[in-house]
């Protein structure tokens, strides 16, 4: 997992980290959960992913409206949707607690 994490990283599609906190998540549960944790954590990235944009958006739109005032900067480059970057370290781990959770349900409830 470890390498594959390493590949990804080499090709910028993944953070170093991310691609650590997942070699560590699949050495925890074992290498047969890792295909649930990876489904759980791209549910739950997805998730993220559409409420970090929103709240984005929702800002952006509200310093679009925003009447300027002599002493403000003007927005730099960069700070619009395409600057924007993920952080899936949140994601993978509530992934991984959701697996968790699923496979150690019946104990919880005793």
């Amino acid at each position: 997992m470890l390498v594959l994490g390493f590949a990804l990283w080499k090709l910028k599609l993944f953070g170093a980290g991310d691609a650590k906190l997942l070699a560590v998540v699949a050495v925890f549960l074992g290498l047969r959960s890792v295909p649930v944790v990876l489904l759980a954590t791209l549910v739950a990235g997805g998730v993220l992913a559409l409420v970090s944009l929103s709240l984005l958006s929702l800002r952006l739109r509200f310093q679009a409206t925003a009447v300027p005032t002599p002493n403000s900067a003007p927005a730099s480059a960069g700070t619009g949707f395409s600057a924007y970057r993920l952080p899936y370290a949140f994601a993978i781990t509530v992934g991984s607690l959701a697996v968790v959770g699923m496979n150690y349900k019946d104990c919880w409830l005793h």
